[in-house]
């Protein structure tokens, strides 16, 4: 070391300490306030715009900086965009503070990114504190080739006291990029509302590529509507790639295509827990016609062994507002398919679905898909329709009760994949309720259907499916022909204790020496 010091001495360095290299970049806490008198839309990438600790700030902003803007309108703008970035930025926390919004405040862009333009922060909160406007839309215009990326989490929340009735309403617009490294979450908190058959809660999704790495969630204290409408007017394919889904109170999905350009929309669910969506699957519709646009469905969880997707879809009443109606479509949810991950699904009576595929590569408990019960009931079992079925490798868990069970019908083909492996059938019955269910029929053999499909073009048998059974219970499966619909059955019953095989054994062995005498 002593040697190191000489060399950097003789050559005129100055050896500075080793920890100072490691000291962390300091944060800023920057400072901006607009107001019905400030020069709009505000750039939000100029450093000159804030002050630091009451003073101009004259440095530079980076992901180190973080940002908070208060906005108090007393008068509605009379521009539509609010704040802008005109060049890329990468800061820390964003946060706009609203503490009020005049009358008449209908509409507004929050931040608009043009270009090819990127605006990372760490997380992007909007805190919503009061507004004299029952239901303003707060948006992000995001403009082709242009991007807007929270490597953390966004959070918008509305803790307004009202006396009038209330809409909580976010919108992502154009056709830019939004991308959420942690969760997405609108909280609607407010304050004693009367009750209006438009309070609600929404989120608007426009933009072509929407994708929340966490939880994206859509909540209100005031048990009413929670609405994601997750595709614009326009014709093409919207993806919405989630780390799930959680909306247990009043779920409305909006399918946004109009009657002439229907569209589609790719939820990808990559999923590392638990999460939830009960409510209603809608379309626009223009006078009784129901625009014709579909949402398909892929489970790909990150973490196979722990992300499940629950989808309980219920019937609603309808939604009607200026911009348009939306109605119950029981047709509209096309492709389900489940490579990675557990999905569960449910549908209300007369709904079906497109086809179901069972995608899983590797271990069958990877790619597991279970019918369940619609709506907010609590009941595990549910039927399930879909025109078409097929599998390369994955299991189908069935829930069982003594006069009811999990089933999944099938209009058309059931097929397997090239290659594929016996898919598993999961049965979700003990051995001491299957024994009280035997005892109760006074019978040795329960019967359970699972699923039916056309028998005509179908290529599976008896032979492309395996059970999975609790401890005590053996069974076999079997498959039956009527009418042009094979029906396929899990046959169970309980394992012979040890004394009964025993005696079985004995039993046979007695018949075998009667049997030698005779000779």
């Amino acid at each position: 070391m002593k040697y190191l010091l000489k060399c950097f001495s003789r050559c005129g360095y100055f050896l500075a300490p080793l920890w100072f290299w490691a000291l962390p970049a300091q944060a800023a806490d920057l400072e901006g306030a607009l107001t019905s008198g400030s020069a709009l839309p505000a750039d939000i990438s100029v450093p000159s715009s804030y002050t630091l600790n009451g003073e101009p700030y004259a440095g530079e902003i980076d992901s180190h900086t973080n940002i908070s803007i208060n906005c108090s309108f007393s008068e509605v703008p009379s521009a539509y965009i609010i704040t802008r970035a005109s060049a890329s930025l990468s800061a820390g926390n964003l946060t706009y503070d609203i503490s009020y919004l005049p009358a008449n405040f209908w509409d507004k862009n929050l931040l608009e990114i043009s270009g090819s333009q990127t605006v990372s922060v760490e997380n992007l909160t909007v805190n919503l504190r009061d507004t004299k406007t029952s239901q303003p839309i707060l948006g992000f215009q995001i403009e082709s080739g242009a991007t807007l990326e929270t490597r953390g989490d966004f959070l918008f929340s509305d803790t307004r006291s009202s006396t009038n009735w209330y809409m909580t309403r976010v919108a992502f617009r154009g056709s830019g990029n939004v991308k959420v490294g942690g969760d997405f979450i609108i909280d609607s908190q407010v304050s004693n509302p009367p009750a209006h058959n438009l309070d609600s809660a929404s989120l608007y999704v426009d933009t072509r590529t929407f994708a929340v790495d966490g939880v994206l969630t859509v909540r209100n204290s005031n048990g009413d509507n929670n609405i994601f409408q997750v595709s614009p007017s326009s014709a093409g394919t919207f993806t919405r790639t989630l780390g799930g889904l959680q909306i247990t109170q009043k779920g409305m999905i909006h399918l946004g295509g109009s009657v002439a350009t229907a569209n589609t929309t790719e939820f990808i669910f990559t999923n590392s827990g638990t999460s939830e969506y009960i409510g209603g699957l809608l379309t626009k519709d223009s006078d009784g016609e129901l625009a014709d646009n579909k949402l398909n469905v892929r489970m790909t969880a990150n973490d196979t062994a722990n992300g499940r997707q629950i989808m309980k879809f219920t019937p609603t009443q309808g939604w009607s507002l200026s911009s348009g109606d939306f109605s119950d479509s029981p047709n509209a949810l096309n492709e389900v398919e489940v490579s990675g991950g557990r999905l569960d699904l449910g549908m209300y009576d007369g709904m079906k679905g497109g086809s179901l595929m069972i995608m899983g590569y590797n271990n069958p408990s990877e790619a597991v898909f279970s019918a369940t019960g619609a709506g907010v009931s609590g009941s595990e079992i549910g039927r399930v329709e879909f025109d078409s079925m097929s599998f390369y490798r994955g299991t189908v868990v069935f829930d069982l009760a003594e006069t009811d069970g999990d089933f999944i019908k099938v209009n058309g083909a059931m097929t397997k994949i090239t290659g594929a492996s016996p898919l598993v059938l999961e049965m979700n019955v003990s051995a001491y309720d299957l024994q009280a269910w035997l005892e109760a029929s006074e019978s040795d053999e329960w019967s359970a259907n699972l699923m039916s499909f056309a028998t005509d073009g179908s290529n599976v048998s008896a032979d492309d499916f395996t059970l999975k059974l609790q401890d005590g219970i053996m069974g076999k499966i079997t498959v039956s022909e009527l009418d042009g619909v094979s029906t396929l059955t899990a046959n169970l019953s309980l394992v012979p204790e040890p004394a009964e095989v025993a005696a079985i054994l004995g039993a046979f062995a007695l018949l075998l020496v009667a049997r030698r005498r005779r000779g």
